[in-house]
């Protein structure tokens, strides 16, 4: 990028800002009331996303609707450029007994509520809908929560750690705004049955995550430490996005895998229908990531019959016990700077304990089938979960 390019996006953003600070001014904080029981609900997200936070988006809405719920979905993307001389977009149903869930952090919700008439929007009953993955979450956290009424987290781990935050900044106001609602995932009943010796692990990862968070060295060592000679019945798939090319990080997965026949790299965007049938292909999800908020990848793979090995902690514990899939343990470290360590934890997974987890479920068939009858039962409790959260 040039100079010129570099300055000219410090003045975009200095400039952006200046204008957040006026209209902030006009903003309304979040009184506490009760919410409304309304049939009408708002959702602002990123629902043109290829994985992420845009499916978790779709999974929201589509649990709403099933509930009953009428829902006006609006997509985010477009709401980051033309910042400086975008208009206010006006809501045509705002009124006093509204609900908007703004699904997105708060950096792209304080653009949400930027971007729309705070006269408007002060009548809604508004939800943010966060994620955070490292012990200490970023300032705009904090002082962003006093224009919510409601902050739904998916796991106690992102519970937790907005807690403390809040009572750390003297914020006691926003601790009882806090509720955990697990991602909606829905259980399938769609399988493939395997050859006796074919055994097909996959690890999805969106290169725009933080590759030291996700992790995915991590992933290709164990495999080739756990089968040090290509077997032509075992096989790891990476499945990534096509900008992934554009990461140096990607390519130094390209040299570890080192032309490996039995390591296959997908390097596409894939429809849900393209996702499902890859995911029918494989018995075992394999992440060893350092933090989750929750790990949304890994409740889908194991909602569609797939044996799941994940590092022990953060959000994925909401959902991942010693019953129904492989926890590898973990030890506290300093997360890096993008989130706020060296202050900040999240945790290293033992890689030595992940090689021998690798090669007895490899081998292990019966082990996979007892796995597989219980990781199947914990995505129906997350859809009870919702009927309790909104038709209380």
């Amino acid at each position: 990028m040039s100079i010129a390019k570099i300055a000219l996006k410090h003045v975009h953003k200095l400039c952006y800002q200046s204008l957040l600070i006026l209209r902030r001014m006009t903003w309304s904080k979040a009184e506490v009331r009760q919410r409304p029981n309304c049939e009408n609900i708002l959702i602002s997200g990123f629902f043109n996303e290829v994985l992420g936070i845009g499916k978790a988006a779709h999974l929201t809405a589509k649990t709403l609707e099933k509930l009953g719920f009428d829902v006006e979905k609006e997509d985010l993307r477009p709401f980051d450029k033309g910042l400086l001389s975008r208009g206010l977009d006006r809501f045509q149903t705002a009124n006093n007994h509204s609900i908007w869930i703004i699904q997105a952090n708060p950096n792209e919700a304080e653009i949400a509520l930027y971007t729309h008439d705070p006269h408007q929007w002060s009548k809604l009953y508004r939800i943010g809908y966060w994620v955070w993955e490292s012990s200490i979450p970023p300032q705009i956290y904090i002082d962003l929560a006093d224009y919510f009424h409601e902050i739904w987290v998916p796991s106690h781990y992102v519970k937790e750690v907005l807690l403390n935050a809040f009572n750390h900044s003297n914020r006691p106001h926003n601790l009882q705004k806090l509720r955990v609602v697990p991602h909606p995932v829905a259980p399938s009943y769609e399988y493939t049955v395997h050859k006796n010796n074919e055994f097909n692990a996959l690890y999805v990862f969106d290169p725009r995550s933080d590759f030291q968070r996700k992790n995915p060295e991590a992933v290709l060592k164990t495999w080739i430490a756990a089968f040090p000679e290509p077997d032509d019945d075992k096989k790891l798939i990476i499945k990534t996005l096509k900008l992934s090319n554009f990461y140096p990080a990607f390519q130094t997965l390209i040299k570890i895998a080192d032309k490996r026949k039995d390591i296959v790299f997908i390097v596409e965007d894939f429809s849900e229908d393209e996702m499902n049938a890859l995911l029918l292909q494989c018995q075992l999800y394999i992440s060893l990531h350092r933090s989750e908020g929750f790990g949304l990848p890994l409740a889908e793979a194991m909602a569609r019959g797939l044996i799941v090995m994940a590092t022990d902690n953060s959000g994925n514990n909401e959902f991942m016990t010693t019953e129904n899939s492989l926890l590898v343990r973990s030890t506290p470290i300093p997360a890096n700077r993008l989130y706020n360590g060296p202050k900040a934890l999240w945790r290293e997974p033992d890689l030595d304990q992940a090689v021998k987890m690798l090669k007895i479920i490899a081998n292990d068939q019966s082990l996979r089938l007892n796995l597989f009858s219980e990781a199947i039962k914990m995505a129906a409790l997350f859809e009870d979960q919702w009927k309790n959260i909104l038709l209380k």
